[in-house]
């Protein structure tokens, strides 16, 4: 086989951006290679790059490629190859790794960098966090080793933390479960007894309360559930209890959401007017006597921090949906510092402030939660202010077809993913057309009324009005001969 280096860069590359589709066809076998501290597939990247190579669509063609002359190629580019274990003991590979690292050194652990360590092990079990499950395995192992076992002054507890934050750069859809087991590593670390020289895998998860992220941002495209699962968050954290009996219960859950509105959850949507003044604390005339008056007004921010301050025993929740429409250094201001974690009141780091209207002091109580939502078709996670990225986890969601049935001759998750798969070619993965567009479609009308009323109004605004580039995605631009070809596409 004679592929470039270049062909496989670029197959890595094409993986990365459409992972969601190619997921099944390359579903993880027996051989990976690492590439920039990430694992990837061998022969799924060997199959792309050889399509490439060929001018054949990657979608539609078979891997077939045989696994022993992938191995042979990336081996001739010096690509490091490894073979995928069925489970992993952590603990015993990140031993077996630091030892192995050890004798390719031939130095004493001690001198060794920490990064240096991390670029080492991460890519050879990264490839096993395939749930949230496995990824705490991991990082309960690296405690273990790290902070418990003292093998290296060099590995102690700011080491644990480094890698935990960079866990968090590389791989940022597991961010929130890496971020989740620092802080169940520090509230444990606590009460740990000294003298313990390993740490108690079920004590490490035993403190249920502190599972909740205190600050989120739910990012993705328009229609995919963004503001479906806040309700369903705020609930949760708001009243656990009702939440896990209840938690299939779509309508109880926005029934008890309505109840909890305006006393443990409020709402709030930013937009480009929104301010200081409305968020924290501001000057607002008073119009209830002959003449105007001023007076200071308490911002929605403030109102349910003063109320999680005087109720300690229950937990709170702010959510701002748009989060990213609105100017983040305008509207937080000082606050921006006292949200963050170890920042919050009755933490070992808290900061107050004094408020510029007021003249009072002010912190952020540790029960209260932020919640964010953000339109990635409306601006793009890149230009997010960085101190709002820092401050916050970000979670990704994308439109899911599986979701999707069928009607009247009709695939629904296919349309779906074609109607995907020409915007991402045409604009870009953040406007693309979310599911939950089409999970109340049950007939024929009700397909056409989305397409008319939401679907093809939102790709005119995304195209300019540019109505050839929207028949590049449909072949039409009527609903009726739209829903027509694809009935006849699936006949």
């Amino acid at each position: 086989m004679n592929l470039s280096k270049e062909y496989i860069i670029k197959a890595i590359e094409i993986y990365e951006e459409n992972y969601e589709k190619l997921k099944d066809k390359c579903k993880p076998k027996k051989w990976y290679f690492i590439y920039n501290y990430k694992s990837y597939p061998i022969r799924c990247i060997v199959n792309i790059a050889k399509l490439l190579s060929d001018g054949k669509d990657i979608t539609k063609s078979n891997f077939d490629i045989d696994i022993n002359k992938a191995r042979e190629l990336l081996n001739k580019y010096h690509f490091e190859i490894y073979e995928n274990k069925t489970s992993i003991n952590y603990i015993e590979e990140i031993y077996r790794l630091f030892k192995e690292l050890f004798l390719k050194k031939n130095k004493n652990l001690d001198n060794l960098k920490v990064n240096e360590i991390y670029g080492y092990i991460i890519p050879k079990v990264s490839y096993k966090w395939d749930s949230e499950a496995s990824l705490k395995d991991f990082i309960y192992g690296l405690y273990s080793m790290f902070v418990g076992k003292k093998f290296s002054r060099n590995l102690n507890n700011e080491a644990y933390k480094f890698f935990i934050n960079k866990i968090c750069n590389d791989f940022p859809d597991l961010c929130e479960n890496a971020k989740l087991a620092l802080r169940l590593h520090e509230d444990y670390i606590k009460n740990i007894n000294k003298n313990e020289n390993y740490l108690n895998k079920e004590s490490f998860y035993s403190n249920k309360d502190v599972s909740y992220i205190l600050n989120q941002i739910l990012y993705g495209p328009p229609g995919t559930g963004k503001t479906y699962k806040t309700i369903e968050l705020a609930v949760e954290i708001a009243d656990k209890d009702f939440y896990e009996k209840n938690k299939d219960k779509r309508d109880e859950i926005k029934k008890r959401f309505n109840e909890l509105k305006n006393r443990q959850i409020s709402f709030i949507t930013f937009h480009q007017s929104f301010s200081y003044e409305d968020f924290i604390e501001g000057i607002k005339p008073d119009l209830s006597g002959n003449q105007i008056r001023y007076k200071i007004e308490d911002g929605v921010f403030k109102r349910i921090s003063n109320l999680a301050k005087e109720n300690s025993d229950k937990n709170y929740v702010l959510i701002i949906d748009e989060i990213n429409r609105g100017n983040i250094a305008k509207i937080f201001g000082e606050l921006i510092t006292l949200i963050e974690e170890d920042k919050r009141l009755g933490k070992k780091e808290e900061l107050t402030t004094i408020l510029p209207y007021s003249k009072s002091e002010f912190g952020v109580p540790s029960n209260l939660y932020i919640i964010g939502t953000m339109n990635t078709a409306d601006r793009s996670l890149v230009y997010i202010d960085s101190a709002l990225r820092r401050r916050f986890v970000f979670k990704k969601m994308y439109p899911k077809p599986e979701l999707l049935g069928g009607v009247d001759g009709i695939d629904l998750k296919e349309m779906l993913e074609k109607i995907n798969e020409k915007i991402v070619k045409f604009y870009d993965k953040d406007h693309q057309i979310g599911h939950s567009y089409f999970m109340k479609v049950k007939n024929v009308d009700d397909l056409k009324e989305v397409l008319e009323n939401k679907i093809l109004p939102l790709l005119e605004e995304y195209f300019f009005d540019d109505e050839e580039k929207i028949k590049d995605i449909f072949g039409e631009i009527d609903k009726d001969k739209i829903i027509e070809n694809f009935k006849n596409a699936n006949n």
